[in-house]
């Protein structure tokens, strides 16, 4: 009798502690949830419209984020491109970019790594490529958009005015169309090029970034800017597609039908007489940093 009592007591105790585990397991899963964020976006890839594809591709080392596929260019020390899916439920978040700071990128080799140390004092800021603005909705997303593989040497005025605006304008497109594809990174000209820090970081002419979106249908705008404090809309600066491969050696978005790609490559003008209601628009074939 009394080895039942004590063995329905000790069944009791031992239900009771698994179910307070359980309990305490799923308020972590809560609390993480709510700092961190549940979410199914994670980098784009070889499953969507494909990673760019680089013309010269013997220094290009491809590195996954949490949140963006990095093409990161050995030789330059930038990434030749960065690659996301921004989506319009993620353009707000409560993670703050001023809780985090630059830091080198451990997926990169020693060898060919950057540090936030290379451009202090050379008169350029560390301009983001995927924007942290972009990325708040998840902690680790917003630590890895100030890893310095997805920085390149930026005029101040430009990473602070026209880039920006486009970032932002980026965010607003996301939420109207419910989701789109970007592809952003830098554009080299001249060469040789100004090289800048121990690592020898390469500066570049201008910077490109290219939206995608598949709502009502699939309809790219594309955007060149010198790197430069010349001072001018973001809207100014809007090219082709094609304009942009022609000017880096990358095609974007291989993966697109051969119907799509024809008409997406060529077309810009569509989207923002339709949405930005802009008559003046620069023409096409222009040189893109002028």
């Amino acid at each position: 009798m009394r080895y039942s009592i004590v063995s329905n007591l000790r069944r009791r105790l031992s239900w009771r502690v698994i179910s307070m585990a359980v309990a305490l397991i799923l308020s972590y899963v809560g609390y993480y949830i709510h700092k961190n964020g549940l979410n199914t976006y994670e980098s784009m890839g070889e499953d969507d419209f494909g990673l760019p594809i680089v013309k010269d591709s013997t220094d290009i080392e491809i590195i996954k984020k949490k949140a963006f596929t990095i093409g990161y260019n050995k030789k330059t020390r930038t990434p030749s491109y960065v690659i996301w899916l921004l989506k319009g439920e993620n353009t707000n978040g409560d993670i703050k970019r001023e809780d985090y700071q630059f830091s080198e990128d451990p997926d990169i080799e020693p060898l060919y790594r950057v540090t936030t140390a290379d451009y202090i004092g050379k008169g350029y800021d560390r301009g983001h490529i995927c924007p942290a603005g972009d990325l708040r909705w998840n902690s680790t997303a917003m630590e890895e958009s100030f890893l310095m593989s997805n920085i390149c040497p930026q005029n101040a005025y430009l990473n602070q005015n026209s880039w920006n605006e486009l970032e932002i304008k980026t965010r607003e497109w996301a939420k109207k169309y419910g989701e789109v594809y970007v592809v952003a990174g830098p554009i080299y000209t001249d060469s040789p090029h100004k090289k800048i820090g121990k690592h020898r970081v390469q500066v570049p002419e201008g910077f490109y970034k290219i939206i995608l979106r598949l709502k009502p249908r699939p309809t790219v705008i594309a955007f060149a800017f010198p790197n430069t404090s010349a001072d001018f809309k973001f809207i100014e600066r809007a090219v082709t597609m094609k304009d942009i491969e022609q000017a880096t050696g990358i095609i974007f978005f291989p993966k697109l039908s051969e119907r799509e790609e024809i008409s997406l490559r060529n077309a810009t003008s569509q989207w923002i007489k339709a949405d930005m209601k802009i008559d003046n628009l620069i023409k096409e074939g222009k040189k893109l940093l002028k």
